[in-house]
């Protein structure tokens, strides 16, 4: 059976559990399934000409999805690898949203002076979305939070992608040594990126021990396997000082402790 096709703005997109060759031709797949393509679709209906960020672009697939349900009025995306997104490019060529994407290869996402340099130059006013798919680690990530979440409005939304890796990860294995299928001397084989060390998951909890206090930081948290969306609170943050760990108070640090 081939896989499911769905048609947006005029353009087709494949779903797929393949990931495929990055950066390579060929048809636009979304790595993403169909529950999340649908939650994207309905927020596009709230943030209809966005100023956007996307960090962890893959082949880009994620890309033209996203410039095709929220028609950006700027959409900044931040990828690692230095390939070509051709098949992103592709898109682009025959869009009416080229001129409002721009794409930076090379990208550590935890480069702050790099995001915020790229969204001064590129984005009037504030953010209002932001999604995060990109190293699923929880140093990387936060660092990205803590320089970008300060810079959306209040009412706007940070999606973290893949949160609950991690876990998935050691309950696959968990699952193959229960059922023989490894052996646990096995384990000595998976490389250290197999297996979680201090999980993404905990940022995730710090996001909803920020709205205990009622303060304005945050506002909502919405989360389920593989997406957390944090909603913007109404609170004036220094993007220069904000961290995220000043906000959950002295039993939030218990609750979510740090090495």
């Amino acid at each position: 059976m081939g896989n499911e096709i769905i048609r947006i703005d005029g353009h087709d997109f494949e779903l797929s559990t393949h990931e495929g060759d990055r950066g390579t031709g060929g048809p636009i797949t979304l790595k993403k399934p169909m529950w999340m393509i649908e939650r994207y679709r309905m927020l596009a209906k709230e943030f209809q000409g966005a100023n956007m960020v996307e960090v962890g672009l893959w082949d880009g697939g994620s890309t033209a999805f996203l410039a095709s349900a929220f028609a950006p009025s700027a959409l900044l995306g931040f990828e690692l690898e230095t390939r070509p997104l051709t098949a992103l490019d592709t898109f682009l060529e025959n869009s009416p949203h080229a001129p409002n994407v721009h794409v930076t290869l090379g990208a550590d996402q935890s480069d702050v002076a790099l995001l915020r340099r790229t969204v001064e130059e590129h984005v009037d006013g504030l953010l209002d979305f932001v999604v995060d798919d990109a190293s699923h680690l929880l140093g990387p990530t936060e660092v990205t939070f803590d320089c970008l979440f300060p810079l959306i409005r209040p009412g706007g939304v940070f999606v973290i992608e893949d949160w609950s890796h991690d876990h998935q990860m050691a309950n696959a294995i968990r699952k193959r040594l229960a059922s023989g299928e490894m052996a646990v001397e096995d384990l000595g084989e998976i490389s250290d990126d197999s297996v979680p060390g201090d999980p993404l998951s905990r940022l995730v909890i710090d996001c909803v021990l920020a709205t205990s206090h009622n303060d304005g930081v945050i506002d909502d948290v919405w989360v389920r396997q593989g997406w957390a969306e944090i909603r913007r609170g109404a609170t004036t943050l220094d993007p220069s000082t904000f961290s995220l760990r000043d906000h959950i108070g002295e039993i939030g640090r218990k609750v979510s402790p740090r090495p």
